[in-house]
């Protein structure tokens, strides 16, 4: 897990208080280093920096590789009681008290002495263990020749010599403990600033969501209540159109009844009309010239000619006839 993944776990986290009021105190005396860190974020920060800082130190001694593994038990130790949620102060302190208290002796990835002691391992390894033993406070094997040796080599390193670059010394660590707290404390407030900053961050994301999630609710009810209204007016739209159909299928049924026997008594009546004019103007003419030929014979026959006419009876007939 990342320092910023843990961050992002704190600051939405409904303990986040307790995550970051939680500190530690440590107080590693063979390197002279004192700090309390505040924070969760703070206390795994510097865990994962000393394992990754043993990790670039390359092959260690079996003492130094010892403390390494107790930093990456402790880096566990923080993913799995975060993950759980754990706000349990005691528990947190009993699982955490494998670098919190000084058994075995805690040498940092970034001390002097851990280099030293690297060095010593790496080019005579014969005074390694007698160098190990004077930094952690104890010379029980004066006698051994290797060990007394060590005890001069890691005497050398403390001291140089001289009483006067031993002070030195003494007075630099010192100003560069106070230099290293701090830090931390700046390092501490930025942690602090930075979980409570992505904690206003999620909330304000949470509140947005949230706002977001009631504005798609308010609209989809809108759009819900809108679709039901158009639905059913679609709906009676419909069967009152299908009814208009139905009824204009009726008429127009009704009309095509009707219509074929109109259509065929109008033409017949327009046809009959035709034929009627015609033998009308046939018949007006027939009367005119009978009128004519009558008018014409009248107007021909004088008295005498009539009387002439029907002396002889075959005459008359024929003139009968012809009248």
């Amino acid at each position: 897990m990342t320092l910023k993944e843990l961050k992002e776990i704190i600051a939405e986290s409904p303990n986040k208080d307790f995550y970051q009021e939680y500190s530690i105190s440590l107080n590693y005396t063979e390197i002279n280093f004192s700090t309390i860190l505040t924070g969760v974020p703070s206390i795994y920060q510097f865990v994962v920096s000393q394992v990754e800082g043993f990790d670039l130190l390359g092959i260690l001694p079996p003492e130094i590789e010892n403390i390494k593994t107790l930093f990456i038990n402790a880096r566990n130790i923080i993913i799995r009681l975060l993950s759980g949620g754990n706000i349990n102060a005691g528990q947190w302190n009993n699982e955490l008290i494998i670098i919190t208290v000084n058994t075995p002796p805690k040498f940092l990835s970034d001390s002097q002495e851990t280099i030293f002691l690297i060095r010593i391992n790496n080019e005579q390894i014969n005074y390694y263990r007698g160098a190990y033993e004077y930094l952690c406070g104890t010379t029980q094997h004066s006698a051994n020749k290797n060990y007394l040796i060590g005890y001069f080599l890691a005497y050398e390193f403390t001291s140089k010599g001289f009483v006067d670059l031993a002070l030195r010394k003494e007075s630099e660590k010192k100003s560069i403990s106070k230099i290293r707290n701090e830090f931390q404390k700046i390092l501490e407030d930025s942690q602090r600033q930075m979980v409570d900053y992505l904690s206003n961050a999620n909330n304000k994301y949470v509140e947005y969501s949230g706002n977001i999630d009631s504005f798609k609710e308010e609209k989809e009810i809108n759009f819900t209540g809108w679709f039901e209204t158009a639905q059913k007016a679609n709906k009676g739209f419909y069967e009152e159109s299908e009814k208009k159909v139905a009824e204009l299928e009726s008429l127009y049924r009704e009309k095509l009844k009707l219509e074929a026997p109109a259509k065929y008594w109008s033409d017949r009546a327009i046809k009959l009309r035709q034929e009627g004019s015609k033998w009308l103007g046939g018949l007006i003419a027939s009367i005119l010239v009978g009128i004519g030929l009558l008018a014409w014979c009248l107007s021909e026959i004088s008295a005498g000619t009539l009387d002439k006419i029907f002396q002889n009876n075959g005459t008359a007939i024929k003139w009968s006839v012809v009248f």
